[in-house]
């Protein structure tokens, strides 16, 4: 194996692997997308891969994750190895710099509102957590240059950004007078960094990461980035460059215009309403194409007048949002015309929205990853390793894509299709809601224990679930649930593992990605049908993009997507070497040979034309 830094006595075998092959891609120049099974350790393996590296050669790391709740695993690796080989590097936990605010006024604000009022407060000089670290005089800079060597001193290789903010905020205990912010403080020693761990958008959305790179001195042509959970990418990228605006928010955002006496941008506004009531009596159906001259133009000046009303609005107020501000993101996009946006307007639930909707990330994360040295996207759900790589635009040539198995006892694990099912729409009725129902019952009632089943979508799962009779506590998941509810229903789930209970979620839904049940918590996962998006204008027109750009718009538009977030949702079951589950995908279409593309390659499948209650059963008595 290459001579890197390890925390841990030994390797595993597929961990090893994915440690050789990201040295040898970093040391050539290129990229690679790994697809790595649960439990090789992704994260030790891509860090310790490049940490020796990047400290003999001057580069920067950047762990990039989609939750901040994944950082602090990587924050451990870093401190352990620092400790073990008294390392002299520098990494920091980047999170948004709402998180680390000290300001309870404004830190309650919706989050674009709370970046306008943040950068206005600064320079105006209004916010002492940024004066104190920056200073307005030499007394009052000399001051803050031993406040921070006090911090750099105690923040060592590295420390959680909870961490860090607390010890910003409680200056007062120590004897000075002065808390700092604890963003700017992140900032300041992001400066001197080797490592450092932030979400996709601070490295990847130039209207963010451009900015961050300048502060924290540093360039992406020097830069191995490492994108975890990378199956998440191209999606969370794509809602997160679109835009959406309907006519509720532009009336809201008249009546903060009256409130501060701007008449005549009320006046503007009411224009466009008039046209969104225009469209919304003519629309008949329940979307389509929606031009960008169906609604009124804003001018430059039209456009800063709504970014001072927003601003003003929130100062005099005790609101937390903005609606002009709101309108002026929504017109900051509209405005710009792309063949990779797609304009509509649509009617759900007897409201009226128009959308501008991005279709292809690439056009923004192809050209960021081609200024890097290296980038390293891992996950265990990265099949077709094609698609991710043509999906977020890297090239082609210097890109190496593998696969590592499963570091797990292949016994512990039974993968089973059930190909007399089928949930494709135009066989969607009574009988076939029957059958499924009583396939589950039998494969529940020989599970000794907690089971999940994921259903394509809230609506399948409610034609389904009257036909079906539990005799285990039922816990269903409700659309439109807080991260609390969440919580409090995994802890219900979890407590009843040794009678066992069942839950009941929808694929690629909070349950389904992100969460871990170790142990008992969970033995069984039935994933029912392809979540298959709905075959509305933006499915189609994804379709139809991918076609023309790779000839493969059906796979890259529709079903490979659909696939990976039911993978994803059987990753629930084996989570390190002593779980033990069965894992059930019931539809015939699962057995097809383009959606096995999907699948890793040591999943081994029995596939059945019947009940499975019997193999089930004998797994769990074997």
């Amino acid at each position: 194996m290459a001579s890197i830094y390890f925390r841990h006595d030994k390797v595993r075998e597929g961990q090893k692997q994915l440690i050789n092959d990201i040295v040898k891609a970093i040391e050539q120049k290129k990229n690679l997308i790994a697809h790595a099974s649960t439990g090789i350790g992704k994260t030790d393996a891509s860090i310790s891969a490049v940490l020796k590296y990047a400290l003999d050669n001057e580069k920067t790391v950047f762990f990039c994750t989609p939750k901040t709740s994944q950082h602090k695993i990587a924050v451990q690796v870093i401190q352990e190895l620092a400790e073990k080989y008294k390392l002299d590097l520098k990494a920091i936990d980047l999170v948004g710099k709402k998180h680390m605010c000290a300001d309870n006024e404004i830190r309650e604000k919706d989050a674009e509102d709370f970046y306008e009022l943040c950068k206005k407060r600064r320079t105006k000089g209004k916010c002492p957590y940024y004066e104190n670290i920056h200073g307005d005089s030499f007394v009052k800079r000399m001051a803050s240059k031993r406040r921070l060597d006090e911090v750099n001193e105690w923040h060592g290789a590295i420390k959680e950004h909870s961490e860090l903010t607390t010890y910003c905020q409680n200056f007062e205990e120590r004897g000075y007078p002065y808390p700092l912010c604890g963003y700017e403080t992140t900032i300041k020693i992001g400066k001197k960094a080797n490592i450092v761990i932030c979400d996709y958008f601070q490295i990847l959305n130039p209207h963010i990461a451009d900015t961050l790179l300048q502060r924290i001195e540093k360039e992406l042509d020097e830069a191995i980035v490492i994108i975890d959970e990378a199956h998440n990418c191209p999606d969370r990228m794509r809602r997160g460059l679109s835009v959406s605006l309907d006519k509720k928010t532009v009336q809201k955002a008249i009546q903060e215009c009256l409130l501060t006496e701007n008449k005549i941008l009320a006046k503007k506004l009411e224009k466009i309403i008039e046209e969104i009531e225009l469209a919304e009596r003519k629309l008949d159906v329940e979307e389509r194409v929606f031009y960008r001259e169906e609604i009124p133009f804003l001018k430059k000046d039209e456009l800063n007048d709504l970014y001072q009303t927003g601003l003003l609005f929130l100062e005099s107020t005790t609101r937390s949002r903005s609606n002009c501000l709101r309108v002026l993101h929504f017109y900051e996009q509209w405005m710009v015309d792309s063949e990779s946006h797609l304009r509509l307007i649509r009617r759900r639930n007897g409201k009226i929205r128009i959308h501008h909707l991005c279709l292809d990330p690439s056009i923004v994360t192809g050209e960021r990853f081609e200024q890097c040295h290296s980038v390293i996207l891992m996950s265990g759900t990265l099949k077709p390793g094609e698609m991710y790589r043509d999906l977020l635009g890297l090239n082609k040539k210097n890109t190496e894509i593998k696969e590592y198995p499963s570091p797990f006892p292949k016994e512990n694990k039974l993968n089973i299709i059930t190909k007399d099912i089928t949930t494709k729409y135009e066989k969607r009725n009574e009988t076939e809601f029957k059958k499924i129902a009583k396939r589950i019952e039998q494969i529940v009632d020989n599970i000794p224990g907690n089971t999940a089943i994921f259903f394509p979508s809230y609506k399948f799962l409610d034609l389904v679930v009257p036909f079906i009779e539990f005799d285990k506590p039922i816990i269903k998941q409700e659309p439109g649930i807080s991260p609390e509810q969440i919580n409090n229903l995994l802890e219900k789930f979890r407590k009843k593992s040794k009678q066992g209970a069942v839950l009941l979620g929808v694929t690629g839904g909070s349950f389904a990605e992100g969460i871990d049940f170790p142990g008992n918590d969970l033995l069984g996962v039935i994933v029912v049908g392809i979540p298959l998006k709905e075959p509305n204008l933006e499915t189609n027109a994804l379709i139809r993009y991918y076609d023309l750009k790779f000839g493969k718009g059906w796979d890259y538009g529709y079903t490979f997507p659909a696939m990976s977030k039911a993978v994803q949702a059987a990753g629930r079951v084996i989570r390190d070497e002593k779980d033990k589950g069965v894992i059930v995908f019931m539809d015939d279409r699962f057995s097809w040979s383009k959606y096995g593309k999907c699948f890793p390659n040591d999943f081994n499948f029995t596939v059945l034309k019947s009940s499975p209650a019997k193999i089930v059963k004998d797994f769990w008595k074997n």
